[in-house]
Formats: structure tokens, C-alpha cells, sequence
């Protein structure tokens, strides 16, 4: 959490380069901190503590209202809260006290808090040519004791061993807050606003209604600045594999795989029209919106990205298995145009409630909604011929 453009997307690239996020990812050893980034970085890594493996989540702040109820499913499940500030920038510390403090205590967050100035080789710099306007390291220590923080720790983008320092001391606040959270009352969740007379959805699904498009347009729209990493030809053909039928009665390569690319875009796949099978995982992808050119796709493994919206492509023919885990979804979305699928897994993602979005979903036999935010369940999976339900790591 804090003020935009002070560098917690190079914080979080610099540690992301030096640790492996889950089992295929590519370990990024060309990272730079003026190299351009989006500007939502999402970040699952594996680590060990105490001898055990965990899988640890990193998220950046993301404001906007389009990010509003991802943020406070974000607060709420957090086991650890990193208020940073930029070290030579006095107003950016400011705003821990005067804005990111009292968000915690509004939204009576229970897990620990740790202060962290980044860009702190930018203010031994300035000590050299005598500007004094950086945040003394005495002011910032005075505030995490006055108001019980964890601790404060400062880094550098520029010198990775600070940056792991710090997500070292992180982490052992959050498996600290871990292991006593069950002893905790769980957080007050806001209900859904009740329907009023008249409407057919309701109004907290992700089903469109008007001005919708302002919440999610801007995040999806990508610039030619923002397209960093658009995918090629070469990279589709390197990645196709498994021969079978296609739509034409002829032989094509019916799956591609398209892993931790660190891809931006999909739009070049347009053309591969005959895909069945199509994995594009551990990637920073905003938008499927080219995949509703692929008409026949059955598979599809998106995990792992930046979506903040499960509809933000138009619906194959025949959709059989969907895979959203590790996104940014606030909301369960409308799934009632896949009529044929049979697996969909939306594992550790942001969702707060199971609305009517899989009502028509009557081929659906294993629905993974485990590590989300989700409080209580309501009577909209009682029509639905389940074999798998799960719901681990969540509120109830």
C-alpha cells in the first residue's frame, strides 16, 4: 500500500527476478528498475518457512474504483500489510498517516503492519549534494512505535539483497499472523446491496450493466507504450503441439502452450482459429479479449495473470475446463454462455461472494473457489450437479 508511482512495481519485479513464481515460471535475471513495468504488478512465489512450503501472494495496491472491492477482499485477507513510502519524497510518508493508516483501521484490519521506505539509495545520494528535504530514518522508527507496527526496513530496487531483506521480514510477520489469525474474529463483510423491484440481476454480479465499462475499460486497454511484451508468430509456433481434427475435417495442431512469456497481448493468435487447448499461464495479461476469435476452444488454462474480469472475452462454442486461479477477480462473473463447461477453477482470487453467475451451468461437476474471501454461502450452487466443491482457505 501507497502512494502511486513510488515504486512498489519495482519492488515487487526485483523480487519476482530473483525468486521463481511456482514450478514453470522463468527466473527473470534482467531485471532493471527503470525498465518499464505495468502498472498492477501480481506476484505468487513458493518459499519455504519453518521447513514447510508455502505459497505466498504479493499485491500491489491498485487504485481506481474499477479495483474497490478487489482492495478490500485484498485487505481483509491479507496476513501482512506493507505501507511503503518513497524515502526522498516527504509527502509520500505523509500519506501513511494521513490515507493508508486510517484505511486499515477503517476497514479494521487485524493483520500486522510493516513501514518500508523504497528508493532509500536516492536519499544517501541527495546526502551527498546536501539536499535535506529526504525522510530521516529517526521519523520514520518514531511512527511505527507510536502506532504499533511490526517494524521498518528501507530498500532499493538498485540492490536486490535489501529488497529480499525486507520481503524476508515480511514474511515472517504474515506466518506469524498465520498461525494465531483462527484465534481472530473474522472481519465484518459488507452484504451485497439487496435487488430492487424491477431488476433481473443483481447489481454486485459481474453481469453488464450501464456505465459498467468504466470500471473495467480503462484496465484492459492497452496502449502501444503499455504493450510491452505482445506475443509473435515465432513464440505461437514454437508452442504448438498435438496433432488432431479440426473444424475442416483436416489434421491441424490443435494445443499451444504459451507459458511465463510475460506476455502483454494475445492479439497474434486471432488467426489460429482451429485451437482446442490453450495455456497462457504465469503471464501479464490485462485481457483475453483475442481468444473469442478462437471459436473452437475447449481448454483454456489462464491462470496466474492480471484479469480483474472473467468476461472479458467472447465465449467459444464449447468451453469444457477454464482455469482463472491466481487473478484479480473481485467478482464470481457471469459463466451462464459457457453451457458446456465442466471444470472451472477461480482458486485464490478476490471473490467475496457465490452470486447467481453459474445458475445455468447445469454440465458443471468441479468448481474450485478455495483461497478466496468468501463468508458464507448462499443458495445459488443448490441447483447444480457438483461432484468437486472446493472451498478451502476462505472466510466461512
Amino acid at each position: 500500500l501507497g502512494d502511486a508511482g513510488i515504486g512498489h512495481s519495482s519492488f515487487l519485479k526485483c523480487y519476482g527476478a530473483q525468486a521463481q513464481a511456482g514450478e514453470n515460471a522463468e527466473k527473470d535475471s534482467s531485471f532493471m528498475p527503470d525498465k518499464p513495468l505495468c502498472s498492477l504488478q501480481n506476484l505468487v512465489a513458493m518459499v519455504e518457512l519453518d521447513g514447510e512450503p508455502c505459497r505466498v501472494r504479493f499485491t500491489d495496491e491498485a487504485s481506481g474504483s474499477k479495483f474497490d472491492a478487489m482492495r478490500e477482499a485484498a485487505i481483509h485477507a491479507a496476513h501482512v500489510h506493507m505501507l511503503c513510502f518513497r524515502a526522498d519524497q516527504p509527502e509520500t510518508f505523509a500519506s501513511i498517516r494521513q490515507q493508508w493508516l486510517p484505511k486499515l483501521w477503517e476497514m479494521q484490519a487485524e493483520a500486522p503492519w510493516l513501514l518500508v521506505a523504497l528508493a532509500a539509495d536516492v536519499r544517501e545520494r541527495n546526502k551527498v549534494t546536501g539536499d535535506v528535504s529526504s525522510v530521516p530514518q529517526e521519523e520514520a522508527e518514531e511512527l511505527v512505535k507510536r502506532f504499533g507496527g511490526w517494524g521498518y526496513l528501507e530498500c532499493s530496487a538498485f540492490f536486490p539483497e535489501t529488497v529480499q531483506m525486507v520481503v524476508d521480514e515480511a514474511l515472517t510477520a504474515a506466518y506469524t499472523y498465520y498461525r494465531l489469525q483462527w484465534q481472530l474474529h473474522p472481519p465484518e463483510v459488507t452484504a451485497p446491496p439487496p435487488r430492487t423491484a424491477g431488476d433481473t440481476k443483481a447489481s454486485w454480479t459481474a453481469a453488464p450493466e450501464e456505465g459498467y465499462e468504466r470500471l473495467w475499460l480503462p484496465h484492459e486497454t492497452l496502449t502501444v507504450a503499455d504493450d510491452h511484451v505482445p506475443v509473435t508468430e515465432d513464440q505461437i509456433r514454437e508452442g504448438l503441439s498435438q496433432l488432431g481434427d479440426s473444424c475442416s475435417r483436416q489434421h491441424a495442431y490443435v494445443r499451444c502452450d504459451l507459458m511465463a512469456m510475460n506476455l502483454t497481448s494475445l492479439v497474434k493468435l486471432r488467426q489460429w482459429d482451429q485451437l482446442q487447448f490453450l495455456n497462457v499461464s504465469r503471464n501479464r495479461l490485462q485481457s483475453l479479449e483475442p481468444l473469442g476469435a478462437l471459436r473452437h476452444l475447449l481448454h483454456l488454462n489462464a491462470s496466474h495473470n492480471l484479469l480483474i474480469r472473467s468476461e472479458s472475452f467472447t465465449a467459444p462454442d464449447a468451453l469444457e475446463t477454464c482455469d482463472m486461479s491466481y487473478n484479480m477477480l473481485a467478482e464470481l462473473g457471469d459463466w451462464k454462455v459457457h453451457r458446456y463447461l465442466r471444470e472451472l477453477n477461480l482458486r485464490g482470487n478476490y471473490i467475496s461472494y457465490v452470486g447467481s453467475g453459474l445458475k445455468g451451468n447445469h454440465e458443471l461437476r468441479m468448481l474450485d473457489l478455495s483461497e478466496n474471501f468468501i463468508s458464507k454461502l448462499l443458495k445459488n450452487l443448490d441447483d447444480l450437479e457438483l461432484r468437486t466443491l472446493n472451498l478451502a482457505q476462505n472466510k466461512l
